[in-house]
């Protein structure tokens, strides 16, 4: 067996190696989780990538996060300057005076800040609830090390 701690474009490198090599079937792969369940990894590397054994840590859904997300537009969110960022390219317009970037050039049409992101095609990170961990961990040291 092979183990292997690498990125998912250097496992999908790996796979396509294995096909050129015509060594399918020659090789059981361990792997963690930085390539296990990623596109990247097996999209037409099926045979290369078979019986590969993997680990992913447990992720639950962040409760209510999703609602949240999903309730958030520019006007509502000003805080965040990469929110219109995110809106332009999930929409494909341009938002009215928005900064300059390499993707909003190529849209023609602008965006109102009223258009609504579509539920049952909006799919959250898997690894969200890390994210949402670390910086309510973070939040708790800061509180504690200021009181």
């Amino acid at each position: 067996g092979v183990i292997i701690f690498a990125s998912d474009q250097e496992v999908g490198e790996l796979m396509l190696a294995v096909a050129r090599r015509n060594a399918t079937g020659m090789f059981s792969w361990i792997g963690s989780d930085g390539w296990g369940g990623r596109a990247v990894v097996y999209e037409n590397k099926e045979r290369q990538v078979e019986g590969a054994i993997t680990v992913q840590p447990l992720a639950y859904d962040v409760k209510g996060f999703k609602k949240y997300f999903l309730s958030l537009s520019p006007k509502t969110n000003t805080r965040n300057p990469w929110f219109i960022e995110y809106w332009e390219q999930h929409f494909q317009c341009k938002y009215p005076n928005s900064s300059w970037t390499p993707f909003n050039e190529m849209y023609n049409e602008t965006c109102t800040g009223n258009e609504v992101i579509d539920p049952d095609d909006f799919h959250l990170e898997a690894q969200l609830q890390f994210v949402s961990d670390a910086a309510m961990a973070f939040g708790y040291a800061f509180k504690v090390n200021n009181t």
